[in-house]
């Protein structure tokens, strides 16, 4: 539905356009690319508000759970040493 309306309004932007602007249908050959990126930008934006969600909720179960020592694990991850390989 998302993807169908964007192509929509870049049509009709398309058309409307100046003649002088658009050489060749160039504008409207890459109306696919465009609404691909657009398309992928949103689903990163709603991934990235779940997971910090699904962060907030984690941790907080994680401290409930073993009181006091909750940011063992945050320590253990940020502060691993690198391998030399």
């Amino acid at each position: 539905m998302i993807r169908g309306s964007l192509i929509g309004l870049l049509h009709h932007k398309a058309l409307i356009a100046q003649s002088g602007t658009c050489e060749d249908g160039k504008a409207i050959a890459l109306m696919t690319s465009d609404v691909a990126s657009v398309e992928t930008a949103s689903e990163m934006f709603h991934e990235m508000w779940g997971l910090v969600i699904e962060l907030i909720v984690g941790v907080v179960l994680l401290a409930t759970q073993v009181g006091w020592l909750w940011p063992l694990p945050f320590a253990i991850i940020f502060c691993e040493p690198k391998s030399a390989s």
